[in-house]
C-alpha cells in the first residue's frame, strides 16, 4: 500500500511556509489575541486626549461633506485625525460604536508592530544572512506588549501608531536601498513626526541612515542620491498638508506641528516647569481618587523652583539658569524621570483603580527590562566601526525623542521606544538555558545576585515614588500657572 504522500508532506510544507513567512502568521495570531481581549472588555468612555483626537476627526466631516481645512488644531498634527475620519465615516454605515472601531484599529496596530515590524527591524540590523525571527519569538514580543500595554489599544491615541510608523520607516531604510523604498521611508517617518511632534528630531537621522551604504551592496552613487531625494519627497508629501493648515489658521508656513498656541505660553515650557515640580504623571478615571491628574511631587524640584523666584517659565534661558544654578540637582531629577518612565505600574493610559496592588506587573517589568538590557549589552562585539553606524542611527532615532522628554513631567508612554527596544532584546535574544550551561557556579551566583539587587532596588525606589502621590490634590494642569503650595510628599 502506497503511503499518503499528501498527508506526509503537508505538515512539512506548512512548517516550511511558516519558516519563510513567520511575520504574517504572527500578525494574524496577535491581531486575534488583541481583538478577542479588547472587543470582549467592558465598555469604556473615550475621554481626554482620546476624545480630543476623535473630535478633531469629526471636524473633517462636520457638515456631512469632507473638508480638509476644517482641521484647525495647533497642538495636534492633521494626519492621525484624518485617518480617524475614515472611522467616523464608517460609523454612518455600520451599527457599531466608536470604541468598537478604535479597538479593531488598535488590534491591527498591535499585530503589525509586535509581529511584523519590530522583528523585521531586528533582523535587518543583524549580520547579512541571518534567518527571520522565529514565530515563537515574535509571539513572545506580542505577549510582552499585551502584558504591559494592552489597555492603550482601546483608544484612538497616537503613541503606538507613531511608533509603528517610525519603526516601519527605519526597517525599510535598513533593509532596502531602492528608490521606491526610499519614498516609503519618507512617508513613514514624516507620518510619525506628524502623529507625535517629538519624533521630528528623527527626520535628519533617517535621511542619513537611508544614504549610508549597505554592507555588501555596491550601488552607483547617483542611485544613492536618488534614493535620498525619494526620502525627502516622501517627507514632503506628508508634511505639505500641514503647511496648508498652519498657513490657513495661524499664518505660519511651517511643515511641522506648531504645538504652541498664538498668544499662549509654550506647551514645552509649561512641561519643563511641571517637570521640576512633579516627577511623574498619570491620568485617573478611578473612583478611589478625587480628580483625573495623578501627580507625584518632587521635593527637590519644588524647592529649586521656589528658589528661582519665577512665577512662570517664559523663555528657555530661564530654565537654563535654573539648571546652571544646581546642575547636580537637575541631573538627579532627570535620572528620576528616566526611572519613573520605565517603572510601568498600569497597563492603561486611564487608570481605573489607583490604589491597587501592582507588584506582580512591576516585577515582570523589572525582569524583562533587566534581561533585555543584558542581551543588548552582550551583543556588543568587536566589529568594523562602519557596521555599527546603522545600529547607532536606529538607536538614536528611537532614543532621541525620549531624551527630549526627560526634563518634563514624566509619563511612561514618553519612553515607549526604550521599552520596546528592551522588550525586543529580551524576546529575540534571551537564552537563559544556554547561559546557564555555559557558565560556572560562580557566574550563576553573580548573575542571580545582580538580578536580585536590581529588582529589590527598583522596588525600593518605586515605593518612594508612589508615596509621593498627593493624596489631596490641589494641582490643576491648565495653561495658566497652577495654584500650588509645598507638596505633602515623601521622596528619597
Amino acid at each position: 500500500m502506497l503511503p499518503n504522500s499528501a498527508a506526509t508532506t503537508s505538515p512539512s510544507r506548512i512548517t516550511a511556509w511558516v519558516g519563510r513567512h513567520p511575520g504574517w502568521l504572527a500578525w494574524l495570531v496577535l491581531t486575534l489575541l488583541f481583538s478577542i481581549y479588547l472587543l470582549s472588555s467592558e465598555p469604556l468612555p473615550i475621554i481626554y486626549d482620546a476624545k480630543e483626537y476623535w473630535q478633531l476627526a469629526e471636524k473633517y466631516r462636520a457638515n456631512g461633506d469632507f473638508r480638509f481645512l476644517a482641521f484647525d488644531s495647533v497642538l495636534r498634527g492633521y494626519l492621525f485625525p484624518l485617518l480617524l475620519s475614515g472611522l467616523v465615516w464608517l460609523l454612518q454605515h455600520v451599527a457599531l460604536t466608536p470604541l468598537d472601531l478604535t479597538r479593531a484599529m488598535g488590534a491591527v496596530t498591535a499585530g503589525l508592530l509586535f509581529g511584523v515590524v519590530m522583528p523585521g527591524l531586528w533582523r535587518a540590523l543583524q549580520p547579512m544572512g541571518s534567518p527571520p525571527v522565529p514565530l515563537g519569538r515574535r509571539l513572545m514580543l506580542g505577549a510582552l506588549g499585551f502584558a504591559f500595554w494592552r489597555g492603550y489599544f482601546n483608544f484612538p491615541l497616537s503613541d503606538f501608531p507613531a511608533l509603528l510608523a517610525l519603526a516601519g520607516g527605519l526597517w525599510m531604510a535598513v533593509r532596502s536601498r531602492s528608490v521606491g523604498s526610499g519614498l516609503l521611508v519618507g512617508l513613514c517617518v514624516a507620518a510619525a513626526a506628524n502623529f507625535r511632534p517629538v519624533y521630528a528630531a528623527t527626520l535628519p537621522l533617517v535621511l542619513l541612515l537611508s544614504l549610508w551604504p549597505q554592507p555588501g551592496a555596491a550601488r552607483p552613487q547617483w542611485l544613492v542620491w536618488f534614493r535620498g531625494l525619494a526620502v525627502v519627497a516622501g517627507m514632503a508629501l506628508v508634511m505639505a498638508p500641514q503647511v496648508a493648515v498652519n498657513q490657513e489658521h495661524f499664518g505660519v508656513r511651517s511643515p511641522f506641528v506648531l504645538t504652541d498656541r498664538p498668544g499662549k505660553p509654550s506647551l514645552y515650557l509649561n512641561q519643563l516647569e511641571w517637570g521640576l515640580r512633579y516627577q511623574k504623571y498619570e491620568t485617573s478615571i478611578a473612583a478611589d481618587y478625587p480628580i483625573p491628574p495623578m501627580v507625584f511631587g518632587s521635593r527637590e524640584g519644588y524647592q529649586l523652583w521656589t528658589d528661582s523666584g519665577l512665577n512662570r517659565l517664559t523663555t528657555y534661558a530661564q530654565y537654563g539658569q535654573i539648571a546652571q544654578s544646581a546642575p547636580l540637582t537637575v541631573a538627579s531629577i532627570w535620572l528620576v524621570h528616566l526611572f519613573n518612565g520605565l517603572d510601568l505600574q498600569y497597563t492603561t493610559p486611564y487608570v481605573q483603580r489607583v490604589y491597587a496592588s501592582t507588584w506582580g506587573l512591576a516585577w515582570l517589568n523589572y525582569t524583562v527590562l533587566f534581561g533585555g538590557f543584558c542581551v543588548l549589552a552582550s551583543r556588543v562585539r568587536r566589529r568594523p566601526w562602519r557596521s555599527y553606524v546603522p545600529i547607532a542611527l536606529v538607536l538614536a532615532a528611537f532614543l532621541g525623542p525620549c531624551l527630549a522628554t526627560l526634563p518634563v513631567a514624566m509619563e511612561c508612554r514618553f519612553l515607549l521606544p526604550i521599552h520596546l527596544i528592551l522588550y525586543a532584546g529580551f524576546a529575540f535574544g534571551a537564552q537563559p538555558l544556554a547561559f546557564w550551561r555555559r557558565s560556572d557556579l560562580r557566574q550563576h551566583l553573580a548573575g542571580v545576585a545582580l538580578y536580585a539587587t536590581v529588582v529589590v532596588s527598583c522596588f525600593i525606589v518605586s515605593t518612594n515614588m508612589q508615596l509621593s502621590l498627593d493624596k489631596a490634590p490641589r494641582y490643576v494642569f491648565k495653561w495658566q500657572r497652577p495654584e500650588v503650595g509645598p507638596p505633602k510628599v515623601v521622596t528619597w
